[in-house]
């Protein structure tokens, strides 16, 4: 999938400031309201693990994902801060 975007002006650190932007799925955001905030603060994911709480440039706080399909390879921590 390619996505173009067009700025009205040059923006130098555009490139970083992508990195801001959320992403989710339809069924994540139908599921925590339609609230980009719940979105942002909502835990999410498909891996072994996945994000709690996020603090740009300070921590990430990961847990289990107890859902996670393939059993086998379940994390085998219950949280990394």
């Amino acid at each position: 999938m390619t996505v173009e975007i067009t700025t009205k002006e040059v923006d130098s650190i555009f490139p970083y400031q992508m990195l801001w932007f959320l992403i989710s799925s339809p069924a994540q955001y139908e599921k925590l309201g339609k609230g980009l905030g719940q979105v942002r603060d909502g835990a999410v994911g498909h891996r072994p693990l996945q994000a709690r709480q996020v603090r740009p440039r300070e921590r990430a706080e990961l847990v289990k994902n107890a859902d996670y399909w393939d059993k086998k390879r379940l994390a085998k921590v219950d949280r990394i801060s």
